[in-house]
């Protein structure tokens, strides 16, 4: 089974989208009800809700991405002409939605209206001609561009920011609409900045996160892009959380001088304090009751009621967490969420890996090798190589009189 990777509210409603693998459950957990569920033909990359909960987006890992309205119909549908949906941001006045990829920023509009019955066919090919007409000039124009590989997308609360940032360790804020007009680049990670968190109050900070050779936690200025301070857990922590990524930052909506943040491959999550000195103190190491042993956790959100949701990687599991006492176990979601998917990771790296039996053999040969320390003789099979011919003077005078005859 596949856990949750994204966890999406929606703003002033107890209304959450979580997506495991190539499924999607829309839930309202004040009820513990069910709203919707989807079933794509690839797993869900990105989600988002618009400001108003009017509109959510999905976006899939195979360039495809969805907008639906309030009831959570189908609105627009299309497809990413390069990379993957990376982050979705939905346009703060215009009906439209800033899609993230591998490279670009893309604008796109949605409120394109839907197809009418008519009788004629004349009237009917020419608006197919208006309609691709219409994809050629709007759809998929880039707006910002980076010579690196984006790793998320974030727009201040008041939406007079957009911060990117990618693996070549560069974060680029941005004045909102004209993106292209850079108002500071953020510079002092030493590796891919793998995580970010807008502080949900004010435009005068945020977080971003670093990859293993960095490992800390940077608070920046977005004014003047410098550094206010910097959390190295290879100085201050022990050392199993060395040479950990940062995977996920989020501020506390209610207290925003906390937050948590999650390490690769660390079962427990991290409660900081930003105290009024502007430096990041670690407050706690969150233990998580009833942890699924050999499970990872994948993601960590707070909700409207600053409620932390902690999700794991192998399981199905999603537990919450009191903002108050938070090793007390408030609610579990595995009760009422389906665990019965039949898409698995091992039957993606089967189908994977068997389609090229020459490199899966060449795997299972080498890791065979390693595991009984042995190591093949290859006397009786290497090739025999020819010895060198030796050339005499007359010999190499009538080899160039051949390739290069008198005229």
């Amino acid at each position: 089974m596949i856990g949750c990777n994204n966890i999406v509210f929606q703003k002033n409603s107890p209304i959450v989208a979580l997506s495991f693998g190539k499924q999607l459950r829309v839930l309202d957990y004040s009820t513990k009800k069910e709203i919707k569920s989807f079933e794509y033909d690839n797993s869900v990359s990105q989600m988002a809700f618009d400001q108003d909960g009017n509109y959510f987006a999905v976006g899939l890992h195979n360039k495809k991405f969805f907008v639906y309205d309030s009831n959570f119909e189908t609105i627009h549908s299309d497809a990413l002409k390069k990379g993957n949906p990376g982050s979705i941001i939905f346009h703060p006045t215009e009906k439209s939605i800033l899609i993230t990829d591998n490279v670009y920023s893309y604008k796109i509009p949605f409120d394109k209206p839907k197809e009418m019955e008519i009788e004629n066919e004349k009237q009917n090919k020419e608006n197919e001609k208006q309609k691709k007409k219409q994809k050629d000039t709007n759809e998929h124009k880039a707006v910002l561009g980076h010579t690196a590989i984006i790793t998320k997308a974030l727009m201040t609360f008041d939406k007079k920011f957009y911060i990117t940032c990618d693996i070549a360790r560069r974060i680029r804020v941005s004045n909102f609409p004209e993106i292209y007009d850079i108002h500071v680049f953020c510079l002092g990670h030493i590796d891919s900045v793998t995580s970010m968190d807008i502080h949900p109050t004010s435009n005068e900070q945020f977080l971003t996160g670093g990859g293993t050779t960095d490992n800390s936690i940077i608070l920046w200025n977005l004014q003047n892009g410098e550094i206010i301070n910097q959390y190295k857990f290879s100085t201050n922590t022990n050392e199993q959380y060395h040479k950990k990524a940062v995977l996920e930052l989020s501020y506390c909506p209610k207290d925003p001088k906390y937050f948590v943040a999650i390490l690769k491959s660390v079962p427990t999550p991290f409660l900081f304090q930003i105290n009024s000195k502007k430096e990041i103190e670690l407050v706690k190491v969150i233990n998580i009751p009833d942890f699924p042993q050999d499970d990872e956790i994948s993601n960590v959100r707070f909700d409207q009621n600053s409620n932390l949701w902690v999700s794991f990687q192998k399981t199905q599991t999603i537990k919450i967490l009191k903002f108050q006492n938070w090793e007390e176990n408030l609610t579990e979601l595995k009760n009422y969420i389906k665990t019965n998917i039949e898409y698995t990771f091992e039957q993606e790296f089967i189908t994977k890996y068997f389609k090229r039996k020459e490199r899966f053999s060449r795997v299972i040969l080498s890791s065979f090798i390693a595991e009984n320390n042995h190591t093949p003789n290859n006397s009786n099979n290497e090739r025999k190589r020819r010895p060198k011919k030796k050339w005499n003077n007359k010999q190499r005078q009538k080899k160039g009189r051949k390739n290069n005859p008198k005229n």
